[in-house]
């Protein structure tokens, strides 16, 4: 049995929602960031000129990383994260868990 992730917004699942919700960042491009930064909350937090190095990532990409980090973006979060928790017996994996 899959023991459920903590989904609290200062968590690893909560920075890799985050990074779901970036436009222009599909599954390609995630985890492009993640195999490169080590983690979601890596990619959301690092700069970007670091971003932009990335393959793939570019201007645009990179731009809305930067914006990820605004008022906007993290209210968009916090609906998500309420959502995820009122689904009941919700199994989340990502891409280093052993069960994905």
């Amino acid at each position: 049995m899959h023991t459920p992730h903590n989904i609290s917004p200062d968590s690893e699942v909560a920075a890799w929602v985050s990074l779901n919700l970036v436009p222009e960042v599909g599954p390609v491009h995630f985890r492009r960031l993640v195999e490169r930064l080590g983690s979601a909350r890596e990619a959301l937090e690092a700069p970007y000129g670091r971003l932009i190095q990335i393959n793939g990532i570019g201007e645009v990409r990179a731009a809305n990383l930067l914006a990820a980090r605004s008022d906007a973006h993290q209210k968009r979060l916090e609906l998500e994260l309420e959502a995820m928790k009122k689904i009941p017996d919700l199994g989340l994996y990502l891409l280093a868990d052993p069960d994905y």
